[in-house]
């Protein structure tokens, strides 16, 4: 049996500062205005990716739908990081997703 394979976070860290220094060029060739891929958002993202990396490692199967909720909490990380402060502040924009995401007719 091989060795689980690991996100290399290091890397999608070095390509996403990349990416933030070249963001105003970029995005004059966005069709939809983006915001600004600051400090914070990039560590968001970072976050984010961080979570997918320990949740494979576990053998979570993020797609299985008993794991919807693992979902929610990747989108949560990304808008606004692991921070309870920030996440008290975004609360109600957070229940507004989750709703949304399970009311959605068409799937979430």
């Amino acid at each position: 049996m091989s060795a689980m394979r690991r996100l290399d976070l290091p890397a999608i860290e070095r390509a996403l500062r990349k990416v933030q220094g070249r963001f105003s060029e970029l995005s004059r060739h966005f069709t939809e205005q983006r915001d600004p891929l600051t400090d914070e958002v990039l560590q968001n993202v970072l976050e984010g990716y961080a979570l997918i990396d320990d949740y494979v490692a576990r053998g979570v199967d993020l797609f299985d739908l008993q794991q919807l909720n693992l979902m929610l909490e990747i989108n949560a990380t990304v808008l606004c990081g692991r921070n309870p402060a920030r996440r008290h502040e975004y609360a109600q924009h957070l229940a507004a997703t989750e709703e949304h995401f399970f009311n959605n007719v068409e799937g979430g």
